[in-house]
């Protein structure tokens, strides 16, 4: 009996040495050889994720109209003096003095590209709205829009052509921006006149007094260097 005791404590130690080097051995293994469970994906959640990632192009895209001249230039916002004859903005700044009170300045510069864009988008939205797009001046370097590249335009696209619209004041009149014009050479301005009629006709000939013409008729803000123009030009069209 006493022989059966000493060995059931002799098989109870050994067993008791077995495990606590099973989990000593356990404990001090390298990370490099354990396995890792891996977490199962679910293709459904992998086709949601490429549904839902649509490229930052196309989301920037959304509002195109494919009939308007894309420009991607800088905005001749503020008033761009650095490409125009300098002798525009002296004849500006006199026009000012003498008629006695600020002048509103719309634009000066502008290049031939961005005056593409903005008759395109004058030619969409006039369509758009059931009105004549193809009337004009100096646009025989120009293509007039193709209507069938419009279709039906989303509310994004509207929003679009409405602000360029309001941007350009093209609400307010009849008078188309021109597709070729003296700003892209340096020598015009756009400058809001005044709506009273004897007012206008004193805005002319104070503008003519300080070497500037008006010679585009419907297009009251717009005025060029008399001296860059061709001799004779009528400067009190309307």
């Amino acid at each position: 009996m006493k022989n059966i005791k000493i060995l059931l404590i002799f098989i109870f130690a050994l067993t008791t040495i077995y495990l606590f080097g099973k989990i000593w051995s356990v404990k001090n293994e390298p990370a490099s050889n354990i396995v890792q469970a891996e977490i199962p994906v679910k293709k459904n959640d992998e086709i949601k994720i490429v549904e839902n990632e649509k490229p930052k192009e196309e989301k920037e895209l959304t509002y195109k109209i494919d009939a308007i001249v894309v420009w991607n230039g800088a905005e001749p916002y503020p008033l761009d003096w650095g490409n125009t004859v300098p002798e525009l903005r002296v004849a500006v700044d006199a026009f000012e003095k003498k008629w006695g009170k600020p002048l509103y300045v719309r634009q000066v510069y502008r290049p031939i590209g961005y005056m593409h864009h903005m008759r395109s988008v004058w030619e969409v939205w006039r369509y758009t709205n059931g009105k004549s797009y193809k009337q004009g001046y100096m646009c025989e370097n120009f293509t007039h829009i193709d209507t069938t590249n419009i279709g039906v335009l989303n509310d994004k696209q509207k929003s679009y052509l409405n602000t360029e619209a309001k941007r350009h004041g093209f609400a307010s009149g009849d008078t188309p921006p021109g597709c070729v014009s003296d700003h892209a050479k340096g020598i015009a301005v756009d400058i809001t006149p005044p709506y009273e009629p004897k007012e206008y006709e004193r805005f002319l000939d104070t503008a003519y007094s300080v070497g500037l013409c008006h010679y585009i008729k419907g297009d009251e803000p717009h005025f060029g260097l008399t001296s860059q123009l061709p001799e004779g030009t009528d400067c009190f069209v309307k």
